[in-house]
């Protein structure tokens, strides 16, 4: 019994679907960089090299949506589909306190 075919996906060309197909901007760096990291899409490997399918990008972009259509993050954060995206260099969820910091001074007449 003959295998199905199955069209196979280099990551500039999956950069290039993902584009056009959904939408969604993923460069072929950072498709790189996410499965270095165990989170884009699943792939294939053939000859060394990663391919995706166009089933793996579909299933990819669908895991990635929130269930159903909101008006505001405030929605989406009370259903639990909206993540904060946070920068390890901002701290917390981006917000740092630029501000120069306040010092208590302690009179002695106290």
């Amino acid at each position: 019994m003959p295998t199905p075919t199955v069209k196979l996906i280099s990551s500039q060309a999956a950069s290039d679907y993902l584009l056009e197909r959904h939408g969604v901007r993923h460069k072929e760096s950072y498709l790189r960089k996410l499965r270095t990291q165990g989170r884009g899409p699943l792939f294939l490997m053939f000859n060394g090299r990663p391919y995706y399918t166009a089933k793996l990008l579909d299933e990819y972009v669908g895991s990635h949506l929130s269930p159903k259509p909101a008006q505001s993050t405030a929605e989406h954060e009370a259903a639990g589909t909206h993540t904060i995206r946070r920068n390890p260099r901002m701290g917390r969820a981006g917000n740092v306190d630029r501000r120069v910091p306040r010092f208590e001074t302690q009179d002695s007449a106290d």
